[in-house]
């Protein structure tokens, strides 16, 4: 699977910890809900929600040509939470979660959808390189397809084209720009499109190699595999792992497996300065998977302890047998079951088609629980290893799916065979239904877990009875093509979501408006006694806009707010002001909605406040979607159809006690040195609970009065803007304060004369500065205790972080920066009192 690709795509909406961190593994495999075949060129968003909200990711992957995705995360050590894992189908959008702790660290996620990427034999994909070293602009795009493509079509997202395989481009000038390759070939058997976002610049490429290959098989002898080196960094030396204990130093190996099967290939590439490894699984002899896989995802639903239940099997299940752990049972798809109390249960469903297929999947499900436990949890799945007949093997792969870290399994297969390999690869003698049993173990006797299964082994085969559509759209004119298995004789109709309908294999259609139109497919064969639906998204015209709407709560009741403006907002990382692209009210039951959202800015904000006119002016703060009070916790809003409501919960605030303290101050900008208007000010606890708020007037200016005696921290709440808080200790000696914010490269700094923290004395400048490889930072404190160093780009993303207990007196931390993209760096310094210090530093190339 290449995905390094697609995350190069994306890196700019990645925030990934390049140090001190943990790997977390989600991978999967997306087959098709009808006939069970692996889905190519699936794209899978993989976004994270973490507990203390200082760590954001989102990526997007795509499944290779066995349906296989994969995606490594680098989560800063300490961090808990979960990714939410998506997938489009049938213009519907399917997601799983994974809850990941520094215990639980690998996940596997598996789709099955109605929807079917491209067509044919082959699978467009390319990556690119700086072309001119003196010239970062003039870029070298490198066909990387797999299949037998015979022409290739570029459109280089700045309206340059190119029919070259390998085409040279320059660019104007330094940007973002969608980059389009489709390939077909002269059977008409191959026709394939992918688009990626290249990011064209300063820090396009990265520096050193990167090991990546390519493989294919010949209908005319399944167990030989031919593998293409497609590596860039100008490797000098090729070491391939072949899976099966075989392995070559050339760069292009030809192969023969001795059986067909699942097999992990290696690839290490060396230079005389760099190294890199790549790794995929690949199928050797396999179209398809056959017979069918129970699987399931839950969720919370609206009413406490209620768990929403959605089937995920694939192999096309006619009953559903539902036991939810607590005594209840079920025969609904996707029931929703209400728990009479929080816990930990273990649900089974167990799916079948008449005699062709049955099988049981069990599952533990917390109920009304926040934390993932200790110990260790045993779970495994299991699917054919091959498209077996008759006279074949029934070989099943089993897939441990267990977490809590286990370095021991035992599994023994209910026939006798036994192995203490993780994934193991099992050859039944016969047909029939065996209780497979994996026990795992960690080292010590920390934990020991078993789980058992029923498998159904059994020779099956799945027909040609499916079918999907390729497209390409120039501007409102689109041409579509359908595809039906090995049909010969389908009679192909089309409704292409417009009110519009069509008749025929190959057909043309123009659409009055830009949009997402939901095209529809029916596919007859009645030779083959086959009739297939089959409905895909089509993307129409250059100026597509999304609706983002929601709904405003108080708090986390089910009331709705009143009177409330909601702010459509993006970031701001200059300090020129805060960006709000569009306000909007909401209606009688709470409802906003904000139509014709573009892509423009790519990520947006959703913020909700409550107005002069509402019952309950004063008793809410302003919050972000979901329920976050900085930007930085909230979940960003992207403009795509997911079909999801951003919602809001506003979160209380307090009464101040009254007293003769004063807090006043004013916001300014650097730069321009103008006065910030409408600015939101938050006023804090010590333990950081929120009091009240207030916004700036016209001269900048703030003032909380009235207040009683004790600690208090302000907060400058800018989209975009790292601020560092401030702690004010109001005393009859020291009753008024007045803070100096001021916004300048991206950062808000707020001083109360000398900023005096109870344990850190003096934090150094980083150094050296600029940076070209690694640095360092020298930290003096006055006391030992805990110190959390986070360092932010320029675009407000954390890149790293890292918590570190230090002695009283003189400490130096190193930074790993080696790694960094060029560009400038805020370090946010802070010790057990939340007082921060800030230095910055430069990223050379």
């Amino acid at each position: 699977m290449k995905t390094l690709f697609f995350s190069l795509m994306l890196s700019v909406f990645s925030l990934v910890g390049m140090s001190q961190t943990y790997d977390v593994t989600i991978s999967g495999v997306v087959t098709d809900i009808d006939s069970g075949e692996a889905v190519e060129g699936q794209m899978i968003d993989i976004m994270s929600d973490s507990v203390n909200g200082d760590f954001f990711y989102f990526n997007s992957v795509f499944t290779d040509a066995s349906g296989y995705y994969e995606d490594v995360i680098a989560v800063p050590d300490g961090t808990t939470g979960a990714f939410t894992v998506s997938t489009m189908s049938c213009g519907a959008y399917l997601s799983q979660v994974a809850q990941y702790s520094e215990n639980n660290t690998e996940f596997e996620i598996d789709f099955a959808v109605c929807t079917e990427v491209g067509g044919g034999e082959c699978q467009a994909m390319f990556y690119y390189e700086t072309g001119d070293p003196a010239n970062n602009l003039v870029i070298q795009f490198t066909d990387a397809s797999s299949g037998d493509p015979s022409s290739w079509d570029w459109d280089f997202g700045d309206g340059g084209t190119s029919d070259e395989q390998n085409p040279l481009h320059t660019y104007g000038s330094d940007g973002l720009y969608y980059v389009n390759l489709t390939i077909e070939g002269d059977s008409g058997d191959c026709f394939s499109t992918v688009e990626m976002m290249v990011r064209i610049g300063s820090d396009t490429i990265p520096e050193g190699c990167q090991a990546m290959f390519n493989y294919y098989q010949t209908p005319n002898d399944a167990n030989t595999v031919y593998f293409e080196d497609e590596s860039w960094g100008n490797p000098t030396s090729w070491v391939w792992d072949f899976g099966d204990g075989e392995t070559s130093e050339e760069q292009d190996p030809v192969h023969i497996y001795g059986a067909q099967g699942e097999y992990f290939v290696t690839l290490t590439i060396a230079s005389d300065t760099c190294t890199s490894t790549y790794e995929e699984m690949i199928w050797v002899g396999l179209d398809s998977i056959p017979g069918c896989q129970a699987m399931f995802y839950d969720y919370p639903g609206d009413v406490p302890n209620s768990v929403q239940f959605m089937d995920e099997s694939w192999g096309n299940p006619t009953n559903w047998a539902w036991d939810f752990g607590d005594g209840e049972t079920s025969t609904e798809q996707d029931p929703l079951h209400i728990y009479a109390a929080e816990g930990e249960y273990f649900v089974n469903l167990t799916i079948s088609a008449g005699d062709i297929c049955n099988s049981t999947i069990e599952m533990m499900v917390r109920v009304g629980l926040d934390s993932i436990p200790e110990g260790c949890q045993a779970q495994f799945f299991y699917f054919p290893a091959c498209d077996s007949v008759p006279a074949g093997d029934l070989n099943y792969q089993f897939i441990d799916m267990s977490w809590g870290e286990p370095d021991g399994w035992a599994w023994d297969f209910g026939d006798g065979g036994t192995s203490d390999e993780q994934d193991p690869l099992h050859a039944f003698a016969e047909e029939g239904e065996y209780e497979v049993c994996l026990t795992i173990t960690k080292a010590n006797d920390t934990c020991e877990s078993t789980y058992c299964e029923m498998v159904y082994v059994s020779y099956d085969t799945i027909g040609d009875c499916y079918g999907w559509f390729t497209y390409m759209a120039d501007d409102l004119d689109v041409d579509f093509e359908g595809f039906m298995g090995n049909s010969q004789n389908g009679v192909y109709t089309w409704e292409f979501g417009d009110g519009s309908a069509g008749s025929g294999q190959s057909v043309s259609h123009t659409y009055a408006d830009d949009g997402i139109y939901l095209v529809t497919m029916n596919v007859v064969d009645s030779v083959m006694g086959c009739d297939v639906e089959y409905t895909e998204e089509v993307w129409v015209g250059d100026n597509i806009t999304f609706s983002v709407y929601g709904n405003v709560f108080l708090e986390d009741s089910m009331n709705m707010a009143d009177v409330a403006n909601v702010y459509l907002m993006t970031f701001d990382t200059i300090g020129d002001d805060l960006i709000n692209i569009a306000t909007t009210t909401i209606d009688a039951n709470g409802y906003y909605e904000f139509e014709e959202v573009g892509f423009e800015h790519c990520v947006y904000f959703i913020q909700a406040e409550l107005t002069d006119g509402s019952a309950y002016f004063g008793d809410y703060v302003p919050t972000y979607h979901i329920d976050a009070l900085t930007w930085e916790e909230a979940w960003p809003v992207f403009p795509f159809p997911m079909g999801w409501s951003y919602d809001v919960y506003l979160q209380p605030s307090q009464t101040i006690q009254s007293g003769s303290g004063i807090i006043t101050g004013t916001v300014n900008e650097e730069e321009s040195r103008g006065m910030m208007s409408n600015v939101e000010i938050l006023l804090l606890n010590a333990d950081g609970s929120t009091i009240t708020y207030m916004r700036t007037d016209d001269n900048g200016e703030f003032d909380f009065s009235e207040m009683a005696f004790g600690t208090y921290v302000v907060y400058t709440e800018i989209v975009g803007i790292i601020t560092t808080p401030v702690t004010v200790t109001l005393t009859e000696e020291n009753p008024t304060a007045t803070v100096s914010i001021v916004v300048t490269n991206g950062e808000a700094l707020l001083g109360v004369g000398e900023i005096n923290s109870r344990f850190i004395d003096e934090v150094s400048a980083i150094y050296p500065n600029p940076v070209s490889e690694n640095s360092s930072v020298n930290i003096e404190m006055k006391e030992s205790g805990t110190v959390q160093l986070t360092v932010i780009s320029q675009y407000g993303q954390v890149v790293f972080a890292t918590n570190q207990d230090l002695p009283s007196g003189f400490s130096k931390i190193e930074l790993n920066t080696n790694s960094l993209s060029p560009g400038l760096y805020i370090v946010n310094v802070k010790a057990n009192d939340n007082i921060a210090t800030v230095r910055k530093f430069v990223k050379l190339r």
